[in-house]
């Protein structure tokens, strides 16, 4: 298989999995009435039963602030959370009975998958895997970052050529 091919392979196989990640969160979420977006602070609430602060799960789903925030917005009004006094950033969420009760059999059907996938590889299989996808994503950032960068530089030349002309045409 040349690079190329291996190339749309992965892209294929991530889209494909990720459009299938996105499926399940949705159906699952719908069922108690909440949003996908919903599930990823679920369940690093439930996998830090001690509650977390918003940075915290920022940091740890790599979601924007103001999707972790309306989040949990969300799941405080459908009573999935709860949060400890204090302002909205300092407080400290955890979940709550009803938010258990909806994680406890997410969490052992992502562990019965997890278990199926994992079947046939050994740990230093996975572990070349998972470090494959962090570089991948590590080259993507610094693909994104220098073509932001290129971008940026294009567009001021692009301002400064243009402040030019008008200034010959006084």
């Amino acid at each position: 298989m040349n690079h190329s091919q291996r190339i749309l392979e992965f892209f294929i196989t991530v889209s494909t999995l990720e459009k299938q990640m996105n499926r399940l969160r949705a159906a699952h979420m719908a069922k108690a009435g909440l949003n996908g977006a919903d599930l990823l602070p679920l369940i690093v609430l439930y996998n830090n039963p001690q509650g977390l602060q918003p940075d915290e799960i920022i940091r740890m789903t790599s979601t924007d602030k103001a999707q972790v925030s309306r989040s949990l917005r969300h799941l405080r009004e459908k009573e999935m959370i709860e949060k400890e006094n204090g302002s909205h950033y300092r407080a400290k969420y955890s979940l709550s009975e009803k938010g258990k009760e909806l994680m406890e059999p997410l969490a052992q059907k992502c562990v019965e998958i997890f278990e199926q996938a994992h079947l046939g590889h050994d740990e230093e299989e996975w572990e070349v895997f998972y470090s494959f996808c962090r570089g991948m994503s590590c080259q993507i950032d610094e693909m994104i970052s220098q073509s932001k960068d290129s971008s940026s530089a294009h567009s001021n030349s692009q301002m400064d050529s243009d402040a030019k002309k008008k200034g010959e045409n006084r």
